[in-house]
Order: C-alpha cells, then structure tokens, then sequence
C-alpha cells in the first residue's frame, strides 16, 4: 500500500510528467541545486546574529518580506505541482525564521517595518485565494527588488558591514546568477526583468560589504575612505 501512495504521489508531481531535456527538468536541477547553498548561508546569517547579540546593518524589511515570499512561493509550487519548488521554498522560509526572531529581540522593529511585516503576512494569503496566482506570483517577484533594495539601503545608511553575514549573500549572489542564466534562456520576458533587478540589487549589495571590508582593513587609499559614508 505505501508503494503504491509513493507512486501516486510521484505521478502527481510536474517533476516526474515533465522529466527530460527541457526548460521544467533544468529549472528543478536549479532548485535542487541551489537549496542546500542557500539554507547553510541563511543559517550562517542567522548565527551572526545571535552570536553577536545584534543586528546592526541587517533589513527587518527584506527579511519581513523574503519570508513572506518564500511561502507564497510554496503555494505557487502547490499549484504547479511541483515539489521541488515546494520543498526550496519551505525550507529556505522556516530557516529565514530565526533571523527574524533575533532581530525583533535584539535589534527591534519600528513602527513602519512593524506595519510593513504584517502586510507582508497577508502575501501568502493573497496567493491561496487568488484565481490568477501565476500573475501574482510574479508581481509578488518584482517586489524583492523593493526587499532588496532596503537591505541596500541599510547597508550604506549604517555605513558599516555591521551583523550582514557576506556567506549568505555569496551564495545568493550564486543563486540568483543560475536563475537569471536560466530565465534568459526562456521566453518569459517579465521573469527576465525581475531577474535582472534582483541580479542587480544582491551584486550591489556584495559589492558594498566588500567596499566596506576593504576600508575597515585600510586596503582602500584614504581619499576613498573618505567618501565612504560616516
């Protein structure tokens, strides 16, 4: 009886009906391949922030979001019936969570990233219940350019690496390159364009904590350091 539910559950899957040399089978071997990367950089993140008590340069609003995301996009996986998807999303979500809880303990939230959260929440709802979840899974995409781009922003405000882990990013850097190689690589212009955007916030972002990295070494010249920001 169980091989049977495992065959059924199998058979189910758009992984075993579309299995072979296409745009379905190397977009599941990107997933799977960029999962466990990216749970290890999201934990190493979420260990900088316990360990030094802090938060310091960290976005409450990108990780609000991104968690947020990420289970919109285990619903978008359902609908699709693709359980790769699936598992990358939930996986990568519940390990965003502790990050949160230790920004919210030791950083805390204002009162527009409070309300910013709880909008957030509402992401995942929306998704259930919509008839056009395709399109609003890709709006929902557009909107880490607006995640990324405050946890941009915190960076150069702060003017300091402060608690951003430069792991975590690597392999986001690394993950979002496989998935802009693989959007190019397809005809769906509007993923193009999300992918681009996100491309270029997270390089922005890598680019910034190494300026900064260099700085705080003195390996920059000093009229450098001195447009840096304070």
């Amino acid at each position: 009886m169980l091989q049977s539910i495992f065959w059924a559950a199998l058979e189910w899957t758009a992984e075993y009906k579309n299995w072979g040399w296409n745009a379905a089978t190397v977009s599941t071997c990107i997933i799977l391949l960029v999962t466990g990367p990216e749970v290890w950089g999201i934990i190493k993140q979420s260990k900088t922030i316990w360990m030094d008590r802090k938060g310091d340069s960290v976005s409450n609003t990108m990780f609000s979001f991104t968690l947020s995301f990420f289970f919109v996009a285990a619903i978008y996986g359902w609908h699709l019936k693709s359980v790769s998807m699936i598992a990358n999303s939930i996986i990568t979500g519940v390990a965003q969570i502790p990050i949160l809880w230790g920004l919210l303990k030791f950083k805390g939230f204002s009162r527009t990233e409070t309300v910013l959260a709880i909008v957030f929440v509402l992401m995942p709802i929306a998704e259930h219940t919509s008839s056009s979840k395709g399109e609003l899974y890709l709006l929902f995409s557009f909107g880490l350019w607006y995640a990324f781009g405050a946890q941009l922003w915190e960076l150069w405000r702060e003017g300091k690496r402060g608690e951003v882990n430069i792991r975590m990013w690597s392999v986001f850097l690394f993950a979002t390159a496989a998935w802009t190689t693989f959007a190019f690589a397809g005809d769906e212009f509007y993923f193009k364009i999300a992918q681009v955007g996100i491309s270029f916030f997270i390089t922005a972002i890598n680019v910034l904590w190494w300026w900064f990295w260099l700085r705080d070494k003195s390996l920059l010249p000093r009229q450098l350091l001195q447009k840096g920001p304070a």
